[in-house]
């Protein structure tokens, strides 16, 4: 398995590093770099509806090289921006945060992506107030390890 993450990793690089505009070329025609841009939505759904198991599971959380490409792709729209911080925010509260800090990492995910005055705060048509009082409500009491996964899910999409 760490074979795999290590070549992965090693074609991600190798992808950035030409696909990065620098004016070299390092070998690279300007047609592969067109393929290594994503399509345009409608262009996307095709695909999706032909390959249902493409999915944010199989793509994202299980492939190290679909993590980083799908951080890049929304790296350059702030709304993808902001849904994947808080993504990658509910990932680390659910598996990797321990014990004692994770009522502090609700919190800030909360105060960061879900309040009304958050600085990255979710798209409006990706929030529901709700599962948003919901987790309002949680964070008085105990910090279940799966406060956010509702939302987290429709995010997900």
């Amino acid at each position: 398995m760490e074979l795999e993450n290590i070549v992965a990793n090693t074609v991600y690089l190798k992808a950035r590093e030409a696909a990065d505009g620098d004016g070299k070329r390092k070998g690279r025609s300007r047609k592969w770099k067109s393929l290594m841009k994503f399509g345009e939505e409608a262009e996307v759904q095709v695909y999706r509806n032909e390959f249902p198991e493409l999915n944010y599971e199989n793509v994202v959380a299980k492939s190290p090289i679909g993590r980083l490409l799908f951080t890049d792709f929304c790296n350059e729209k702030d709304d993808l921006k902001r849904c994947n911080t808080f993504l990658n925010n509910v990932d680390n509260y659910e598996k990797l945060a321990p014990e004692e800090s994770r009522k502090q990492l609700a919190k800030n995910i909360y105060q960061e992506c879900l309040c009304e005055e958050a600085t990255s705060r979710l798209p409006e048509d990706l929030i529901d107030e709700t599962k948003v009082r919901e987790v309002e409500e949680k964070l008085l009491g105990e910090s279940p390890r799966y406060i956010y996964s509702e939302i987290a899910t429709k995010v997900r999409g």
